[in-house]
């Protein structure tokens, strides 16, 4: 049996389907504003997201987020042994160390 046999022969899935266990992902129209989302044109109170309290999408956190991205890209692209560090990961390792009470 090759790989392409063997997915088309898994029914688990469907079976989960057809006794209303299969995982439901809704599909949400933009991001959390204020607790709130959209769905389906309506808008819910979102309690099933770990940005409920919208932080996520709050100006301050989203600016932020632009200014990091304008400065140093998407990510650091490689592995620290081969590319080296960035600041911000040095100054992040110092702020906790300071915080746990290590020093760097």
């Amino acid at each position: 049996m090759d790989l392409l046999e063997k997915c088309r022969a898994y029914t688990r899935a469907d079976a989960a389907r057809d006794v209303g266990l299969y995982a439901c992902y809704p599909a949400f129209q933009g991001a959390t504003q204020k607790g709130q989302i959209v769905l389906d044109g309506a808008e819910i109170c979102m309690l099933g997201s770990t940005s409920y309290r919208a932080l996520s999408s709050t100006p301050q956190v989203v600016g932020s987020a632009q200014d990091a991205i304008a400065m140093y890209g998407t990510s650091a692209a490689g592995p620290r042994v081969l590319g080296g560090n960035l600041d911000l990961h040095e100054e992040l390792e110092a702020d906790l160390a300071g915080f746990f009470g290590y020093q760097t």
